[in-house]
């Protein structure tokens, strides 16, 4: 089986990104803006879920993004986005086609990549696997570490700040 590296956040472990807002923004600017990342970078994008649920007063809602895309013939990248929009209320805007909401929402955001995603040296079963981590650490450990570990992290930035900006938590 390949090799799943997270590189955003910079942990062993699986890192998230985490961005916070509360108060008003535009969820389907925000969402068309997502989905138009993915398609712009060449990500094959797919909603894993999508929930929605009303309460008397306000609806929540939980949506989680995959997008990925094959590098070349043995890494592919991966970005993960989790998005809870919390006790929503659509307000009156001045624009008609605007529609607000007032609430809080929560993203997540993961970049990583997987190294050998076709799993190429699992046909040759055990020594497979001490061919796979030869190549790596000894091979293209150099490309790993410099190319695809930077392009993720750089991608990856690029969504967030991306989201960030359809927020209006920074100026484009």
């Amino acid at each position: 089986m390949g090799e799943d590296i997270d590189i955003v956040g910079g942990s062993p472990k699986p890192s998230w990104i985490k961005i916070s807002y509360s108060g008003v923004y535009n969820f389907d600017n925000l969402y068309r803006n997502i989905i138009s990342w993915f398609k712009k970078n060449n990500y094959f994008f797919h909603e894993k879920t999508h929930i929605e649920s009303v309460k008397p007063n306000f609806k929540d809602y939980k949506y989680d993004f995959t997008g990925i895309r094959q590098v070349d013939e043995y890494v592919s990248y991966s970005i993960n986005v989790e998005i809870w929009a919390l006790r929503t209320k659509e307000i009156d805007a001045k624009d008609d086609a605007v529609k607000l909401v007032k609430g809080e929402i929560q993203l997540r955001i993961k970049g990583s990549m997987t190294l050998d995603y076709r799993n190429s040296f699992d046909k040759y079963g055990k020594l497979g696997k001490v061919l796979r981590s030869f190549y790596h650490t000894y091979i293209i450990r150099k490309r790993i570490w410099t190319k695809y570990a930077g392009d993720i992290f750089n991608e990856s930035n690029d969504l967030i700040n991306s989201i960030k900006s359809s927020l209006n938590l920074i100026t484009p």
